[in-house]
């Protein structure tokens, strides 16, 4: 099974995400960047039961995502974790920038997603980073 981490400070967009990504795994969520970092390494080194995926805002109110994303692969390289083992980290955001999306590539992200999220459009980037829905 999948375990996600979904990382948004607004709880609605929080649950309608954790309804389109529950066909893919479980879903926890985090309303801050830094509580979404915190989780992720609790889950990796206390409970020895790493996320396998990160949907993750850009725009939060403590740290912004870009920066949750080049701590995690921080984190990832210095537990020596293989980057084909990594968790995979997906991008979802309404900040449309060529800039933006430049960062977050060359930062570590695995696929980026524009907000309001489009059932098609997950589909297809899950698919590319090779997370198949469940199947019953």
């Amino acid at each position: 099974m999948v375990k996600i981490l979904i990382v948004d400070d607004e709880k609605i967009i929080r649950k309608a995400m954790g309804q389109v990504f529950k066909k893919y795994g479980t879903c926890f969520f985090a309303d801050s960047g830094q509580s979404a970092f915190d989780a992720f390494v609790d889950a990796s080194v206390d409970d020895k039961d790493p996320f396998d995926l990160v949907i993750l805002d850009i725009t939060l109110e403590d740290i912004n995502g870009l920066q949750v994303l080049k701590e995690i692969r921080d984190f990832e390289r210095k537990q020596k974790i293989k980057k084909a083992d990594r968790a995979k980290i997906i991008m979802a955001t309404g900040n449309q920038k060529l800039s933006m999306v430049k960062a977050c590539i060359a930062a570590g992200c695995d696929n980026y997603i524009v907000k309001p999220l489009k059932p098609a459009e997950v589909v297809a980037a899950l698919e590319k980073i090779g997370i198949p829905p469940i199947t019953a």
